[in-house]
């Protein structure tokens, strides 16, 4: 009953959720001046591309979520940003969309100067 459920909200009229794709980066850490973890997604495409971009933390949790970029034109970027980050912790990011054939991106950590002190692809 349990896959049930998510199967018929598929069949329904969720299909475009239930056909995403996503790539990630690895968790990372800098050292203890990092402030910022920046996630910058590149549509290489010549589409628009709806993308879902998350920061999370290393304990799985959202930090920051930019619910949608909104039809990314080829050639153009998203990104998100979140200041005032945990200097003891790694951080991850992740893009979800339709289609990440054409998507490139990387996660960043920052100081508070905008100094980049580490950064990851997503894969």
């Amino acid at each position: 009953m349990k896959t049930l459920a998510p199967l018929t909200a598929c069949l329904i009229g969720f299909a475009g959720a239930c056909h995403s794709a996503q790539i990630a980066s690895p968790s990372i850490f800098a050292d203890g001046t990092q402030h910022v973890a920046l996630c910058l997604l590149y549509n290489g495409g010549t589409t628009p591309q709806t993308v879902r971009v998350q920061l999370f933390d290393e304990a799985g949790n959202v930090v920051a979520d930019s619910g949608t970029c909104q039809a990314i034109p080829g050639g153009q970027f998203c990104s998100i940003a979140k200041i005032g980050i945990s200097n003891d912790n790694a951080y991850a990011c992740a893009a979800t969309a339709a289609s990440v054939t054409h998507l490139r991106g990387a996660i960043i950590l920052q100081d508070n100067s905008d100094k980049s002190l580490r950064s990851a692809q997503l894969r």
